[in-house]
């Protein structure tokens, strides 16, 4: 493994001297679709041969929800937008309550469809949080927690304040119970930009620079889309990419039929490719080309506006997101300020990531073909999680460490997580803030 040295800067403010006692306890921020989702049903809206009531179950992710019952799986995961215009919030079906599994627990953010066979689990963060346990004596639930969030609803207006009214209580009971310790964040992709426009974003006002530095240590950031993923724009046209998986049928058939349901989501446009205020991406560089247009970083809304009139024609579900961008360009797109704690960021260097995408038909209903490529971790380019770094050490008040891996392409985005390389890096930047 080639690690490259890290970049840190230190902070140019007055260093307060904290005699610690314990590592900082850990709130884990997990990535886009890798929490899991609980729902129940009660007197729900008729759909096919559908259950219309039901006690609790998993709704994201299972074996069952992904096979013989997908097409009700796609119904209970398409929002809708009845009030969007007005509200700027999106809605579940009638009847259909989901909810984030063990909130404050490890249970929703370790394991992507913990209720199949463990052969075919799908590992998030349980690697790191059993080294943390077992290296490190923390305790799950305690002084590791996780922050599950409804992923598909992340970045509208109501789910947004709600989920940060939530986690905001979840920072402040966890600071309590571990003796008045500061809580430094763990979050992996999407987790990362919900973590940093929930401390500095404003949503909610109280979490300003003395709440911040009484409560919070700092972030340790893996594979962060700071500034977005071209990679996303495929996905937010065509239903989600899975990079990490072998193409064939059965990727394509998953792809096509939550595409249906993705449509609707406002988590996936919110990792759209932006330039945050700092000028992460070339202005004058297509991101998309299509026959008619090309779409470089300063057409997003343009772009979106677009695919959402041409979904409108081949699915029910769809909805017109362009209702959300003011919404999400204030608050997400065009927030520049860095996350105002230490901040440990880590990020590969050495994989090829997907960039500017070709269609051959206007309505972009050919699916698209990738025909340039960057350096970064195969989702996100490394520009989107190192770039920022720079503007943020400029900032002063607080510490900003870059840990770039060049691994020979032996890792890429999904991994991250579950990498030793990374988890002891994890372990690393914990035992330090032990010292006194």
């Amino acid at each position: 493994m080639l690690r490259l040295p890290p970049l840190v800067v230190l902070a140019t403010a007055v260093t307060i001297v904290v005699v610690h006692s314990a590592p900082d306890p850990v709130i884990i921020l997990p990535a886009f679709a890798a929490s899991v989702l609980d729902a129940t049903l009660d007197k729900a809206d008729k759909y096919r041969t559908c259950d219309t009531t039901s006690d609790n179950f998993t709704l994201y992710a299972s074996a069952e929800q992904f096979t013989w019952s997908i097409n009700c799986m796609i119904n209970n995961m398409a929002l809708r937008d009845d009030d969007l215009s007005a509200t700027g919030c999106l809605n579940d079906r009638d009847g259909l309550t989901v909810t984030p599994r063990d909130f404050g627990g490890t249970a929703g953010v370790s394991v992507v469809n913990p209720d199949d066979w463990t052969a075919v689990q799908t590992v998030t963060f349980k690697s790191m949080i059993d080294n943390i346990t077992a290296e490190l004596h923390y305790e799950e639930g305690v002084s590791v927690r996780g922050a599950p969030y409804d992923f598909r609803r992340w970045g509208d207006a109501c789910y947004t304040k709600t989920y940060f009214q939530s986690l905001k209580e979840l920072v402040e009971d966890t600071y309590t119970k571990n003796n008045n310790r500061r809580v430094r964040f763990l979050c992996h992709s999407m987790g990362c930009p919900v973590g940093r426009a929930f401390l500095v974003s404003g949503i909610d006002p109280s979490v300003d620079a003395a709440w911040r530095a009484k409560y919070m240590a700092g972030l340790i950031a893996i594979g962060p889309p700071w500034a977005g993923s071209p990679q996303s724009i495929q996905s937010v046209i065509d239903g989600p990419v899975y990079p990490d998986l072998t193409p064939g049928w059965a990727t394509a058939y998953i792809g096509e039929y939550i595409g249906k349901a993705t449509s609707t989501w406002a988590g996936l446009m919110s990792l759209l490719p932006a330039q945050i205020g700092l000028g992460i991406y070339d202005e004058s560089e297509p991101l998309v080309i299509s026959p008619s247009k090309n779409f470089t970083i300063n057409d997003m809304k343009t772009m979106l506006y677009h695919v959402s009139n041409v979904q409108v024609n081949y699915t029910h579900y769809s909805i017109n997101r362009t209702d959300l961008w003011d919404y999400m360009s204030h608050n997400f797109f065009t927030l520049s300020a860095g996350p105002g704690v230490d901040l440990d960021c880590i990020y590969l260097v050495d994989v090829d990531t997907p960039s500017g995408l070709r269609f051959l038909k206007d309505d972009f209903t050919d699916t698209g073909t990738y025909i340039s490529a960057v350096k970064g971790d195969g989702t996100v380019p490394m520009i989107s999680a190192a770039k920022p770094l720079e503007a943020w050490k400029a900032e002063g008040g607080y510490n900003v460490t870059g840990y770039p891996l060049d691994l020979g392409g032996t890792l890429s985005h999904m991994g991250m997580p579950t990498s030793s390389d990374v988890i002891g890096i994890v372990l690393d930047v914990l035992r330090a803030s032990n010292a006194p």
